[in-house]
């Protein structure tokens, strides 16, 4: 899946393993994400509520808020590159 610039996904979606979802620089991506397992690659502005699998990974260059329904306790790969900008609510829960 990719969103593009001026681009905003807001819907439910199921990313098993192997998924991958690109949000462009100008995208925004705040699904209803239950069990992601794919890996996401974030240009753009990323919010909604996610839980996650086994396997999932999060590569931030852009905004990344860590919402509090969002629940880290599966095995993960995050990366925060330079430019990235991760928000915690504290709420979160990591494993």
């Amino acid at each position: 899946m990719k969103v593009t610039s001026g681009g905003n996904y807001t819907g439910n979606l199921d990313a098993k393993k192997g998924s991958i979802v690109n949000i462009q620089l100008g995208g925004t991506f705040a699904p209803n994400a239950n069990n992601f397992a794919g890996t996401l690659t974030n240009n753009g502005t990323v919010g909604g509520n996610i839980t996650v699998d086994d396997g999932a990974a999060i590569i931030n260059n852009g905004s990344f808020s860590w919402n509090a329904s969002w629940n880290q306790n599966n095995t993960l790969t995050v990366s925060n590159n330079a430019c990235g900008a991760m928000t915690f609510t504290q709420n979160t829960n990591v494993k």
